[in-house]
């Protein structure tokens, strides 16, 4: 019975040696499971404070791959507790792995199709930008794109005007000419050369996560590769940076890769419409603007007030409006055309709830609403 014993005894450890074994070879081949990332975090608080508490763990172990260890901050392996050993091999297949998901293989798999149906003026300047950064393939190209945005250009507002090819055309103008501008200026000069270079870019409305907690109303670039939209916000990494290393955070990054950062507004025809060099169609009663009206109406019902009827002669103004052009000659234009006068409403990062109290004034009988990146204008008509 004894002998029975200690033979189940050798029989079991010799099982737990050989899972153990499995284990320190599963870890070898991929060694970020090995690395003890809550300790690096907590023995270096700089880190956090620098990018963020929201770091995840391959965040924390490629820091210490990349800079950690060349500024002598050492790490610790979670098999042993000893400092952390990275296998040249391992160090190989890990890397290897991380090429199959990259930016630069997805990039590298999308079908490309130059566009450079933009004006002259900022297809010189888009030209000078591609030429600096060079590269040897699109993705370093467009690599290099992102990178330039952020390291020389700044946000702030400060308009240096073309006069021609439409909104996106003269926020990705103003940016490249002035090295100043916000989020729409950032996202649509990225978006401009992106598709210069023959990737499928386009911009994206809604509202980002803000740091202080809430979010606030942005605009960003979209690049969609075989049915899937990956997001590109050279503005957003800028803040991150803030002068400093860029990680490349928001580059090519599915909405997965980046939770809770961003709510996208419905896709809006106007702006697919405007990123095509087409004139803006009839259509912008969906979108954005449409979503917005649609709510107001319902606001209205609850309160007992008629809805309002949609006036597209008042969502092109609003629209006009809302990309920058100045009210006073847009409302002018629109009377003298249509003999329609309205009231305005418009803002800048800010939407008022859809039953506020203009919205649900009964003598108000027709409306045109229009949102472009973060600013919104509403038009309101009494016949």
């Amino acid at each position: 019975m004894k002998k029975r014993f200690y033979h189940m005894l050798l029989c079991l450890t010799l099982l737990l040696a050989s899972c153990t074994l499995l284990a320190v070879g599963a870890n070898a081949a991929d060694p970020m499971r090995d690395f003890d990332f809550a300790r690096y975090a907590s023995d270096n608080p700089d880190i956090l404070r620098a990018y963020g508490p929201d770091l995840c763990q391959d965040e924390l172990y490629l820091h210490y791959l990349n800079y950690g260890a060349a500024e002598g901050r050492v790490a610790y392996s979670l098999r042993t507790g000893q400092p952390f050993v990275l296998e040249a091999n391992a160090q190989q297949a890990y890397q290897n792995q991380l090429k199959l998901t990259s930016a630069q293989a997805r990039l590298g798999n999308a079908t490309l199709t130059p566009d450079r149906n933009w004006p002259e003026p900022l297809l010189t300047l888009a030209d000078q930008v591609l030429a600096q950064v060079g590269g040897s393939t699109p993705y370093e190209t467009l690599l290099g794109c992102y990178d330039w945005l952020i390291q020389n250009c700044s946000y702030g507002h400060n308009t240096v005007r073309m006069g021609e090819g439409g909104r996106i055309a003269e926020d990705a103008y103003s940016i490249l000419a002035g090295r100043v501008g916000v989020c729409d200026n950032y996202s649509a000069a990225f978006a401009v050369m992106a598709r210069m270079l023959g990737f499928d870019a386009r911009l994206q409305n809604g509202q980002t996560h803000r740091a202080a907690g809430g979010y606030t109303g942005h605009a960003w670039c979209v690049i969609n590769i075989h049915g899937v939209d990956y997001v590109f916000d050279p503005q957003v990494e800028d803040n991150i940076a803030a002068g400093g290393a860029i990680r490349h955070l928001r580059f090519c990054k599915t909405y997965e890769k980046v939770p809770d950062k961003y709510i996208r507004y419905a896709d809006d025809v106007v702006q697919d419409s405007i990123m095509a060099g087409g004139d803006v169609g009839p259509a912008y009663s969906f979108g954005q603007g449409g979503s917005y009206f649609v709510a107001v109406n319902e606001a209205r019902a609850e309160a007992g007030v008629a809805p309002l009827t949609w006036d597209t002669d008042l969502a092109r103004a609003a629209l006009r409006i809302a990309m920058g052009e100045d009210s006073d000659t847009v409302l002018d234009e629109l009377e003298r055309q249509t003999g329609k006068s309205c009231a305005l409403y418009s803002s800048y990062g800010f939407y008022p709830a859809p039953g506020w109290g203009p919205s649900l004034e009964s003598s108000r009988k027709s409306a045109g609403i229009s949102i472009y990146g973060a600013s919104m204008c509403m038009l309101y008509s009494r016949t």
